[in-house]
């Protein structure tokens, strides 16, 4: 896995996003190609810095002076633009060295994104920029924009539409420049701008980390999102992610790449790595990303978060509507989003009650029923019933049409919000007036003209405010050097290397010889296990190498004879190295504990339902490594397996805190000998009332796994 910085060094891209000078390599005289568009955008814009072409065909471009090279141009340059033909990249990064320019956009492509001679050329390039000081963003990028200094150093059309900038205070990121100006063009169509906005091409240098730690720290930025295809070092990505939580600002992100024609095309588009895709859910959920499935819902999300004038959601959700149908959907897709609907008081209920009509719904969601528009003063009491819950922490108002009573009902729900500032108000108006969406905008209240853009906005924002309110968990891990020594391992073996590191295992004794299996049994006491250990042998069972539940002197003579046979069948007598006598384990659950290397974030750590199930039932969690007990407490509950864990139909609770402790010390185990071990497994881990024991473990090294 790439580690080509230290985790905790980001750089700083003031003088980037604030420039005070910008010079145009490879300038065009036409404002209407990519060498002349940046120039046109800026000017129109209302920058007010410094703008310097270059390009030695001109004397003047825009009625500003060309310059033939950078060389010539008597000021400090900020950020250069490059827009010049590939094979004349190399010439424009020594330029801007020798010009000591600190920041260089490249819009040219032709380089990572064409293959292995394409990588090369550019790591060539990132070494010349990085030796002489000069940071760069690309190759093949768009370009940025900032909309508190009206810079736009861009060619994207997006800038066509509009003169100048519209103000916001969303950072965006996004691997595809295309995709990044289409959603910026539905941010500005939906009333709202970026602060900042980059196209970060290849990554060749700057990459997705350090925009996310600068606009941790920028004042003019409150929520940062964008498009990934996927990223080239996850642990410096949630070093970053890590820097922004610690700020307090919510992120989102679409990721893109879940099946595998999408893996295909981002390594064709970006070059970056896809990776698996179960893996990056579980280090957006670690990092408290907030996963965005389309662009609209990513952008409904980060402008909801970027107002300062609107309530953050709070759980308990109550769904206010005049339409049982809207209702039962609205229940139905909370319930998908994993949010539950609030538990109303009895007092809302008997309010409730006495307000509503008889064949209304007192219950949540509540049916208010057409019957509103006989009684007009019935939607307000509604309104103000359901917000003074104490229970009630983000109210969803579903309604329709109301040509005539629109704006009336709209002024009533501005004014049940303005005596709750405490609660959070989102509203789905479908075929509504535009003077409820003119009335509510204006107070700050979230209003869609989509159902499912409303539910799915307070199912993330309700997922967000979880996110800021826990708290960040503290990674206590020491690296220490590797003690595993040569694989492959033995069951026996890899049972006493996890027994040295606190994972309980079952009494037990290499055997030899028949005589040494019954004073095994002696000290354990019947009834026990026996099982062939032959080196690197996975599957044990498949070749008969398994007995179980021996009960006696004479069943324990002939397993052991029929598993000196089968062990003479399947390995050389270098790699049998005997036959392990274990205790049988108490009834319990059997799980499935495991560790791999993933190829972005690294050693990561996986929870599921084990034993013969595992490739059976797709129920399992994973999380980078390491993890705290409290973040593997998390992953069990996650998962389906957690509700067998508690006493399944009557039976005793099992000990979730010994599962959880495994997990975290196996993600230690991970992490200290990564550089060796490619994967762990414990499978089954069997779980008990009274504690765990490992029942099989197999590790596998980097070059096998």
């Amino acid at each position: 896995m790439p580690d080509r910085f230290p985790h905790d060094e980001f750089a700083p891209l003031e003088r980037l996003f604030e420039a005070q000078s910008i010079a145009v390599i490879g300038a065009s005289f036409n404002l209407d190609k990519i060498g002349g568009k940046p120039i046109r955008y800026l000017q129109t814009a209302g920058y007010q810095g410094a703008i310097h072409p270059v390009n030695p065909r001109y004397e003047a471009i825009a009625n500003l002076p060309c310059y033939p090279n950078i060389a010539a141009i008597d000021s400090p340059i900020d950020v250069a633009i490059i827009v010049v033909p590939s094979h004349a990249v190399d010439t424009a990064i020594d330029d801007c060295v020798a010009a000591e320019v600190p920041f260089a956009l490249i819009f040219s492509a032709g380089f990572g994104e064409l293959g292995e001679e394409g990588r090369r050329r550019q790591a060539d390039l990132v070494a010349k920029a990085r030796a002489g000081g000069l940071r760069l963003v690309g190759p093949n990028s768009l370009g940025i924009a900032s909309s508190s200094n009206s810079l736009i150093a861009s060619f994207a059309s997006l800038f066509d539409r509009h003169k100048q900038l519209k103000p916001g205070r969303i950072g965006f990121i996004s691997q595809s420049g295309a995709v990044g100006a289409f959603i910026y063009g539905i941010a500005e169509d939906d009333g709202f701008g970026f602060s900042r906005f980059v196209s970060v091409g290849n990554e060749a240098d700057l990459d997705v980390a350090d925009f996310m730690a600068y606009m941790a720290n920028d004042p003019s930025t409150s929520a940062i999102g964008g498009y990934l295809e996927g990223v080239n070092d996850g642990r410096r990505f949630l070093a970053a992610a890590d820097l922004v939580r610690r700020a307090g600002k919510p992120m989102s992100f679409m990721k893109v790449g879940q099946s595998e024609a999408g893996q295909r095309a981002a390594a064709s588009h970006t070059g970056s790595i896809a990776g698996t895709d179960a893996i990056y859910d579980a280090a957006f959920r670690q990092a408290g990303i907030i996963r965005a499935s389309d662009p609209q819902g990513l952008l409904d999300f980060l402008q909801f978060h970027a107002s300062p004038e609107v309530r953050p959601a709070r759980p308990g959700v109550a769904v206010l509507t005049v339409s049982g149908g809207c209702g039962v959907w609205c229940a139905d897709r909370l319930s998908t989003l994993g949010l539950d609907l609030a538990e109303f008081t009895p007092e809302t209920t008997r309010r409730l009650t006495d307000v509503l009509p008889p064949f209304a719904s007192p219950q949540n969601p509540v049916d208010a029923t057409g019957q509103i528009q006989n009684d007009p003063t019935m939607f307000e009491d509604c309104l103000s019933t359901l917000l003074d819950d104490p229970g009630v922490g983000t109210l969803v108002i579903a309604l329709g049409l109301q040509e005539l009573q629109g704006e009336a009902m709209a002024q009533q729900i501005v004014a049940a919000q303005k005596l709750a500032p405490d609660k959070c108000v989102v509203v789905a108006w479908l075929a509504g007036p535009e003077i409820v969406h003119t009335v509510l905008r204006a107070a700050g209240i979230p209003i869609f003209g989509d159902l499912a853009r409303a539910v799915d906005l307070v199912g993330a924002a309700v997922q967000a405010h979880h996110v800021a309110a826990a708290p960040i968990p503290v990674k206590s891990f020491a690296p220490t050097a590797s003690s595993i020594g040569a694989l492959p391992l033995t069951e026996h073996e890899a049972k006493q290397f996890l027994a040295k590191h606190g994972i309980p295992i079952p009494h037990g004794r290499l055997c030899q010889t028949f005589d040494e299996a019954l004073a095994a049994v002696n000290k354990i006491g019947y009834p026990v296990a026996a099982k062939g250990q032959v080196s690197g042998l996975a599957h044990k069972t498949e070749h008969g190498l398994v007995r179980l539940d021996i009960g006696s002197d004479a069943a324990l003579r002939s397993v052991y004879d029929d598993l000196e046979q089968a062990l003479a069948t399947v390995g050389s007598s270098d790699d049998v190295v005997g036959i392990l006598v274990e205790e049988m384990a108490p009834a319990g659950l059997d799980v499935i504990v495991g560790t791999l290397v993933d190829d972005v974030f690294g050693p990561t750590v996986m929870f599921g339902l084990g034993g013969v199930l595992v490739e059976i039932v797709d129920d399992v969690a994973f999380r980078v490594c390491p993890v705290t007990d409290a973040e593997a407490a998390e992953m069990i509950d996650s998962t389906r397996a957690s509700r067998l864990l508690n006493g399944y139909r009557g039976g005793e609770p099992l000990d979730r805190d010994a599962l959880a402790t495994v997990i975290s010390r196996l993600s230690q185990l991970a992490m200290t000998e990564r550089s060796t071990i490619g994967e762990i497994e414990i499978n089954p881990l069997r779980v008990t009332p009274d504690g765990v024991l490992a029942l099989d473990a197999l590790f596998a090294d980097r070059g096998t796994a």
